[in-house]
């Protein structure tokens, strides 16, 4: 159970680094912008990809924390695919769309989350 999730987690941080510098590389060769801006632009998200699966490292020391740390990886890989599907012809307008109209409400989300918690 712990070394196959071990194996997973290592094997997520090895294709997303690879992902990293292929795809700065690739954003250098088609763009012509210098390595560090392309690496800047794409590897925020490839960073925060690797730095969300340390959650499940901790629960290892905190088993308190295990529910709240498979939320927050649950809740970050559903953000990441959203993002990652606005460049999708189809399926990027309707993201978008629904996107901009939870703009608005943002404040009272925010109301919410301070009654609740």
């Amino acid at each position: 159970g712990d070394v196959a999730l071990f194996v997973v987690v290592v094997a997520h941080w090895c294709t997303a680094a690879l992902n990293l510098f292929l795809g700065s590389a690739t954003c250098v060769k088609s763009t012509g912008f210098p390595w560090g801006a392309c690496f800047y632009r794409f590897g925020l998200a490839q960073i925060f990809d690797i730095v969300t699966l340390l959650p499940i490292g901790i629960v290892e020391f905190f088993p308190q924390h295990r529910k709240s740390a498979a939320a927050f990886c649950i809740f970050w890989r559903c953000i990441s695919l959203m993002s990652t599907c606005r460049a999708i012809p189809v399926i990027g307008p309707i993201i978008m769309a629904v996107y901009k109209s939870f703009l608005p409400m943002r404040g009272m989300f925010l109301f919410m989350a301070m009654v609740f918690f």
